[in-house]
C-alpha cells in the first residue's frame, strides 16, 4: 500500500531528506556491499515513514487540519514496513547463526 503523494506529505518528506535520493543505490559490484547497502536504505525508508506518520500524528493530536484516512494510511504503513524489516533482520540473523553452526 502506497500513501497518495499529497503536498503535505511531500512537504514533509523533502525536509526531512532535504532532497529526493535515490531509493537504493546498486552502483557497487561487491555483493556484500550490495545487501548492506540494501539493508541501509531499507532502514532509511521505514524510518522515515515512522517520522511521517508520527507527525501527521502530532499534528492531529494539536487538532491541526490533517485528514484522518492519511494519517491512518501513514501509521499502518509505517507499522507494516517495521515488522517487515525486523523480520528481514531477523531472518538475514538466521541465516547467518545456521552458516556458523555448519562443519567444515
Amino acid at each position: 500500500m502506497k500513501i497518495m503523494n499529497t503536498p503535505f506529505i511531500q512537504k514533509i518528506e523533502n525536509e526531512r531528506l532535504g532532497s529526493p535520493k535515490n531509493d537504493v543505490n546498486m552502483e557497487r559490484t561487491d555483493k556484500r556491499g550490495k545487501f548492506s547497502q540494501l539493508i541501509k536504505d531499507a532502514a532509511r525508508q521505514v524510518n522515515q515513514k515512522i517520522i511521517v506518520a508520527g507527525e501527521l500524528s502530532e499534528q492531529m493530536a494539536a487538532a491541526k487540519p490533517v485528514d484522518l484516512a492519511q494519517t491512518m494510511i501513514a501509521l499502518t504503513e509505517a507499522d507494516i514496513s517495521f515488522r517487515l524489516l525486523v523480520e528481514v533482520r531477523n531472518k538475514a540473523l538466521g541465516a547467518y547463526q545456521e552458516v556458523m553452526r555448519m562443519q567444515l
